[in-house]
């Protein structure tokens, strides 16, 4: 075989491979299309439509939510984020507010104390 047909040979088996490829890019794009059409539209809409609230279980009964279910005292741990990390890692600082509100007309909420620790779980600062 001489150095010309050798060179004629890869060349065709380069366009075979390219053109192989070039079908093989515009099925799958017309299989991409396809789906996106007959996707229905609003399809996560129509799904949060069907979403209700449903109660706790036992909440049928008025003595749900009589007092003697309620906390008369308790420590809540709330997560307050300082920074988050953007861009390969970089920090980026947030700032937080923390409202608390009470939502029984009849018996008063107290708050003792709020304490902010930072990620090693060092005391920062204390409120209150």
């Amino acid at each position: 075989m001489t150095e010309k047909n050798t060179a004629e040979a890869s060349l065709a088996r380069a366009s075979s491979r390219l053109l192989w490829l070039a079908a093989a890019g515009l099925i799958l794009l017309l299989l991409a299309v396809l789906v996106i059409l007959i996707t229905p539209k609003g399809s996560i809409d129509r799904f949060e439509d069907q979403l209700s609230y449903q109660p706790p279980l036992g909440a049928e009964s008025s003595e749900f939510y009589s007092t003697k279910f309620l906390a008369k005292s308790q420590s809540l741990y709330v997560p307050v984020y300082s920074h988050i990390y953007i861009h390969e890692g970089a920090p980026f600082r947030l700032t937080a507010t923390l409202s608390i509100r009470n939502t029984d007309s009849v018996n008063p909420l107290y708050v003792i104390s709020v304490r902010y620790y930072d990620s090693a779980g060092k005391l920062v600062r204390q409120y209150v």
